[in-house]
């Protein structure tokens, strides 16, 4: 019921005219040099979208973290550099772009941060009301607690991952 609430009232929320407001859901996968790194970013992000920038602010991730007395923040941002009809309804598109995230306790201890190269490519109807399916690999580095020792390490990180996004103009 919580996370309604708080999805219902991040759409309330005043954007300007020209830009978009929607949701992306997500599955990604992410591996370090110490293999599987499980990203606490899961939720669908909130989507502001304006002449082609895409920016996923994951707001319910936070917000569910901060039940939990941690800090979970995630920022990724694309911009749409290539885009061509498939057919009549739908277009292609190449969204370069990347992920920061930065997920903690209160204490920092540990710290994780990764930040990632993600270009997204997909197929996305836009009309008043858009939706699209996107592929997204990535390859960058963080900063991550070793699950036997707890001691950060600096670490060179490959991903791969989905999207469904949902948007209105």
């Amino acid at each position: 019921m919580k996370r309604t609430f708080v999805s219902l009232s991040l759409l309330a929320l005043p954007m300007t005219a020209s830009a978009g407001v929607g949701f992306t859901a997500h599955q990604s996968w992410t591996y370090s040099s110490r293999g599987y790194w499980g990203s606490p970013i899961n939720l669908p992000s909130l989507d502001i979208t304006n002449k082609g920038l895409v920016v996923q602010i994951h707001a319910l991730d936070l917000v569910e973290a901060l039940t939990y007395e941690n800090l979970d923040l995630g920022v990724a941002v694309y911009k749409t550099t290539k885009a061509g009809p498939v057919n009549d309804n739908w277009k292609g598109v190449f969204q370069p772009g990347g992920r920061l995230e930065l997920s903690t306790n209160f204490d920092f201890d540990p710290l994780t941060v990764g930040a990632l190269f993600q270009p997204r490519l997909g197929f996305q109807k836009a009309d008043e009301f858009g939706f699209g399916l996107y592929v997204v690999p990535g390859i960058g580095a963080g900063v991550t607690p070793d699950p036997g020792t707890g001691d950060t390490a600096f670490e060179l990180m490959v991903s791969g991952g989905i999207q469904v996004a949902a948007w209105m103009k």
